[in-house]
């Protein structure tokens, strides 16, 4: 099967960018190694233009009262003391629960006509002029949405000249 777009990672960059591309009138494959939705200790602080990226998906509407809180402000402390702080812009930001996040988010990208692969890891992918194929998905488009060093895959070549890529693509599950 051909879609338009493949992406790579299923965290919140991902099915936030599954999400936009779907509701654009994109057809979407997200693939991701773990489970859905994955808890991971990272991404629970959300600060203002997050919020506003939620908004724009309307995500946070769904996410319930007991999964979140508000974020004012910020302090860093130093070993010796000291410390810097400040109040955030605004409303400020929220604290989410990775896991409540990643289930609306889910919830939305499948709402949205995403084809979601679960427990499925892009290891490699080819290139040909009809589109990009990671695995035995064609697609036009691949986007990888890991945060894993992208010196780790110098072996990857994207997209044709002419077209963006966006982020990296690991080989290892």
């Amino acid at each position: 099967m051909k879609v338009d777009v493949a992406i790579a990672g299923g965290g919140p960059a991902g099915l936030a960018a599954a999400i936009h591309a779907a509701r654009a009138g994109l057809s979407v494959a997200l693939f991701e190694r773990e489970e859905l939705p994955r808890d991971k200790a990272c991404g629970e602080g959300i600060m203002p233009p997050g919020l506003q990226a939620l908004e724009r998906l309307g995500a946070r509407r769904h996410l319930e009262a007991s999964d979140w809180a508000p974020i004012l402000g910020i302090r860093y402390l130093q070993e010796d003391g000291s410390a810097l702080e400040g109040r955030l812009p605004g409303a400020g930001g929220i604290g989410v629960r990775r896991t409540a996040l990643a289930r609306v988010l889910l919830d939305q990208a499948k709402e949205a006509g995403v084809s979601v692969h679960a427990r499925t890891a892009v290891r490699a992918h080819g290139r040909s002029k009809t589109g990009m194929a990671p695995g035995r998905q064609r697609s036009w488009w691949l986007l990888t949405a890991w945060p894993r060093p992208c010196a780790q895959r110098r072996d990857w070549t994207f997209l044709p000249p002419g077209h963006v890529a966006m982020g990296c693509a690991s080989t290892s599950a």
